[in-house]
């Protein structure tokens, strides 16, 4: 996995991989023990994506993510949408705030 933007945090990252064939990005995100994962954000229309669990504290999803700045949020076990931390955050349009995935 050729790593496009990485941010860490205590425990946990994000990851985003290359393009592949069909045109979508790895989205991982590590450190989370969760029994369940979502993210969305505006790469995904404001809807909730599920990741899937891809090892202990290791989360994944195939997403159409192209370069540039991108507003996301996670939620876990169904509770708060919350910006991935160790994420730049802003506020959206309503006041919330967003994390910032930048992929180069």
């Amino acid at each position: 996995l050729r790593i496009l933007t990485r941010t860490v945090w205590p425990g946990r990252e994000t990851r985003v991989g290359a393009v592949s064939s069909d045109g979508t990005r790895l989205l991982t995100i590590a450190g989370s023990d969760a029994k369940t994962m979502e993210v969305m954000g505006d790469f995904t229309a404001w809807a909730p994506v599920a990741m899937v669990r891809a090892g202990p504290g290791l989360w994944r999803v195939r997403v159409a993510l192209a370069q540039g700045s991108h507003r996301i949020e996670v939620r876990a076990d169904s509770g708060a949408w919350t910006p991935p931390p160790g994420l730049p955050a802003a506020a959206d349009d309503f006041g919330s705030m967003v994390g910032i995935l930048v992929v180069q």
